[in-house]
């Protein structure tokens, strides 16, 4: 089933997110979007200073969606990211080659 998840130091949270919020958030607002998931980033990583937007990926082919955010907090700087997906690891997976595609 597809749904909306949180991973965040190697943890995938299940998140009660529609895919309408999370469609109009991450195309408009994705820092509006961060809000809904931030007392859930505290609760793991600390207190938060800083939030933004590192990179976002959108699979047309499987219809994952990957936001991620580079979050200054307590303990340091952490990766959050947001995935809509039916397979939330193998979107994480793509959204790294992506990445790594980047940077070649």
């Amino acid at each position: 089933m597809r749904k909306a998840y949180l991973y965040i130091m190697d943890k995938f949270i299940p998140l009660s997110i529609s895919l309408t919020k999370f469609l109009e958030l991450a195309t408009d607002e994705p820092l509006r979007l961060f809000k809904l998931i931030r007392s859930i980033v505290e609760g793991e990583a600390g207190q938060i200073y800083n939030v933004q937007v590192y990179g976002r990926f959108f699979d047309s082919e499987s219809m994952d969606i990957v936001i991620e955010y580079l979050v200054k907090c307590k303990i340091g700087k952490v990766s959050a990211k947001i995935i809509y997906s039916n397979n939330p690891s193998q979107a994480l997976m793509r959204y790294y080659g992506k990445e790594r595609q980047k940077h070649d």
